[in-house]
């Protein structure tokens, strides 16, 4: 197919970042965090419509060859609105040689070359996402099991799981809300885990402290009596 051409990109390597350099003067950077790596934001999906702003012109690979044919015939090659737009070749069928699809962390039965679609898509637009400085997880996890035990120990069993329940989901919402608005991903799993076990943890010790304090009070109204 002619017209289709590969030209290096310039790029510069460090511990910190990637930098990219085009041919038209333009730079753009690739952040890296400690552990040299990059978590880039999936949001070009195999499905036209969803999400319905995205921006992505399937053409079929026929069309294209039948293109090139009538161009070396000298007549006028279709047009297919490839003209000064960023191309990425794929195979979508479910063939023994043309089957390309693979389960990502985001949907199973993804078409793998979309990988490079959303690649391209976050240089292009600047969605990196971006991860908590090392440390945080640790922190916001100590918090919440600290405001869980505190809160198991001075309310009752049920006003205690319905709060904490409640700060769960309020903290669910927060990471929710950051990710969408500043692509910031906020640590879930172990802070939502720790503290809904430390809640019940503090609920049984408080049942077990009451029970034994209620047996010690019952044994000593036998003694007086």
């Amino acid at each position: 197919v002619h017209g289709i051409h590969a030209l290096p990109l310039p790029r510069e390597i460090t511990p910190e970042r990637i930098v990219l350099r085009g041919t038209n003067g333009t730079t753009r950077e690739v952040a890296l965090d400690s552990s040299g790596t990059v978590f880039f934001d999936w949001t070009v999906h195999t499905m036209p419509s969803f999400p319905p702003t995205q921006r992505i012109h399937w053409v079929r690979f026929e069309l294209i060859i039948n293109s090139a044919v009538r161009r070396s015939k000298g007549e006028p090659p279709a047009n297919l609105g490839l003209t000064n737009k960023l191309v990425v070749v794929g195979a979508s069928g479910t063939g023994v040689n043309v089957y390309d699809r693979g389960n990502t962390s985001v949907r199973a039965g993804e078409m793998m070359f979309m990988a490079h679609v959303n690649v391209a898509n976050a240089l292009l637009a600047g969605r990196f996402v971006r991860t908590t400085p090392p440390g945080t997880e640790t922190a916001i996890t100590l918090g919440l099991v600290a405001l869980a035990t505190f809160l198991g120990w001075r309310l009752r069993p049920m006003a205690a799981t319905l709060t904490g329940l409640g700060v769960a989901a309020t903290y669910l919402g927060l990471s929710v809300l950051c990710y969408t608005t500043q692509r910031l991903l906020l640590p879930l799993a172990l802070p939502l885990i720790g503290a809904l076990l430390t809640t019940h943890l503090v609920m049984t010790v408080c049942r077990m402290l009451e029970s034994a304090e209620r047996r010690r009070l019952e044994q000593l109204l036998k003694k007086v009596v």
